[in-house]
C-alpha cells in the first residue's frame, strides 16, 4: 500500500514539474517574441 502511494506521489510530482516547465517555456517564448518585435 505504501509503495503504491509513493509511486503515485512521484508520478504526480513528475507531472507537476513537467507542466511547470511547459508553462515557463511558453512564457519565455512569449517574452522572446515580444522582445523581437519590440513590444
Amino acid at each position: 500500500m505504501k509503495y503504491v502511494a509513493k509511486k503515485q506521489h512521484f508520478a504526480y510530482f513528475f507531472y507537476a514539474k513537467k507542466q511547470h516547465n511547459k508553462r515557463m517555456f511558453l512564457k519565455n517564448n512569449k517574452n522572446m517574441r515580444d522582445r523581437k518585435f519590440g513590444i
